[in-house]
């Protein structure tokens, strides 16, 4: 073999190995691309320490939001995680599965990114080419694309498929399903509307296709569908802070004075 077709050869699967090194690195870890108040990066086996822009998140590491705070992260493949306040979150499997342990999110993948897969305490999920809202307190909302969902409480079950518009809410052994209003939720929820970046186009395109789908077929709130105040505004995540003190019970009433005291 001519010595120099040889070197080209070597060069070219020395280029390839490394493309390939550097891809597999690249989807181990996640770029800060937004930081919005208390944004802390806890790495393992070290301090807490405060998130800045264009930080690196590695697999095994973990991003926690104080109250009224948002984080956004971008992954090498465009998947994009934004997380509300006073949530935990994390990511493993070369940035295919990916823990909610508090709080919400919203998570939006290209259909080329694959299926990943989202655990939060209440479920599982397996979800493909989408934009899903997220609660660790048992709420999916999808505003586009599908997720097969699969409660905990019900693990042999067979997992439930949602589509736009459907709102999953489990709560122990309780399975509501409902249909949300796209449009407004869109409109109005902090994790779409709470960043300087708006989500990519590959996400607003198929979103509004949905919405105008859902329009077609009923108007802006079709009857029986389900305006979700909590799910729009409060996913942002008021709701999932530090749990409040259980008020005092009132001091109880003085027993009623003995007969022929009452009139002085």
């Amino acid at each position: 073999m001519n010595k120099n077709i040889l070197g080209y050869l070597l060069i070219a699967f020395f280029v390839a190995g490394a493309a390939n090194f550097f891809s597999g690195a690249q989807t181990k870890e996640a770029r800060v691309t937004a930081v919005i108040k208390d944004v802390h990066v806890l790495a393992h086996n070290a301090q807490p320490r405060p998130a800045s822009l264009n930080d690196v998140v590695v697999e095994g590491s973990a991003v926690r939001t104080g109250g009224d705070s948002r984080a956004e992260l971008t992954f090498a493949d465009q998947t994009l995680t934004r997380i509300g306040a006073n949530s935990v979150f994390s990511f493993g499997a070369g940035g295919k599965e990916f823990d909610l342990a508090s709080g919400a999110m919203l998570l939006a993948a290209p259909k080329s990114a694959g299926t990943l897969k989202v655990n939060t305490a209440a479920a599982t999920a397996a979800v493909s080419g989408f934009t899903i809202l997220f609660d660790s307190k048992g709420k999916t909302i999808v505003l586009e694309g599908e997720a097969c969902v699969r409660p905990k409480a019900h693990p042999n079950d067979p997992c439930i498929v949602l589509h736009a518009g459907d709102m999953l809410f489990l709560n122990g052994n309780r399975v509501e399903r409902q249909k949300i209003n796209i449009e407004k939720i869109f409109r109005t929820a902090g994790l779409v509307n709470g960043f300087k970046n708006k989500l990519p186009p590959w996400s607003i395109a198929p979103i509004n296709t949905e919405i105008t789908n859902q329009n077609n077929n009923g108007g802006t709130n079709p009857g029986g569908y389900y305006n979700d105040q909590t799910g729009s505004n409060s996913i942002n995540q008021k709701q999932n802070g530090p749990p409040q003190p259980t008020p005092k019970p009132p001091p109880p009433s003085p027993p009623p004075s003995p007969p022929g005291l009452q009139n002085g």
